[in-house]
């Protein structure tokens, strides 16, 4: 299985592939594209954004194409919205050599993920500071139920929280399983690259 991720941000675009290369799976996954694709917008408009990335990955000779998109606000089911964009995308690209379509929903912001292992930035003890009231809003399996943008403002020292920087210099630290164990959203996205551990379901850390 060849795969292929298209991404909605920088920060993503950047971190991904320093959690990719520390994932065992069989599966060939390649660095992240990055397409402007609007959390809140139209599926239609989400579509036709990533248009010349998937034309991109369909040369590539990818087999499952993978969206991460920001959920943000919207008010209906994660699952839900992500099989309607899974579908359009599918019909949008039919005639292309791309066999899967799969659209994984980061609950609620990329920093949600970031947020998931506290361990790798309280390490960061000079740029960030997690109290134990910080640590029982994440763990366990709480990173996607906060604000973790306002999280990360709050537990970083000395000058602001950098939505890229910070969240390159976090990533190189944490471990995938320990983002697994806090966030259901990323348990999916490991699912959907075939982590072995969560193979077959992403409800149970």
């Amino acid at each position: 299985m060849r795969i292929g991720l298209i991404v909605d941000g920088q920060a993503e675009f950047r971190c991904i592939p320093k959690i990719i290369r520390r994932l065992s799976t069989p599966c060939a996954i390649l660095d992240p594209l990055y397409a402007d694709m609007q959390p809140l917008a139209p599926v239609a408009q989400i579509v036709r954004s990533v248009k010349g990335r998937v034309h991109i990955l369909a040369n590539r000779g990818v087999d499952r194409a993978v969206f991460l998109i920001d959920f943000e606000t919207r008010a209906t089911c994660p699952g839900s919205w992500a099989r309607l964009l899974e579908d359009a995308l599918r019909i949008a690209y039919e005639g292309l050599s791309i066999s899967e379509y799969k659209v994984v929903m980061k609950t609620r912001k990329f920093e949600n993920w970031v947020l998931g292992d506290p361990s790798a930035i309280a390490s960061m003890s000079g740029r960030f500071n997690v109290s134990a009231s910080d640590l029982e809003r994440i763990t366990p399996d709480k990173a996607d139920h906060v604000d973790a943008a306002a999280l990360l403002s709050k537990m970083a020292l000395n000058k602001s929280y950098d939505k890229i920087d910070d969240a390159e210099r976090i990533l190189t630290k944490a471990d995938p399983l320990n983002i697994a164990a806090n966030s259901r959203s990323f348990r999916r996205f490991l699912r959907i690259l075939e982590i072995k551990k969560y193979g077959n379901q992403s409800r149970r850390p």
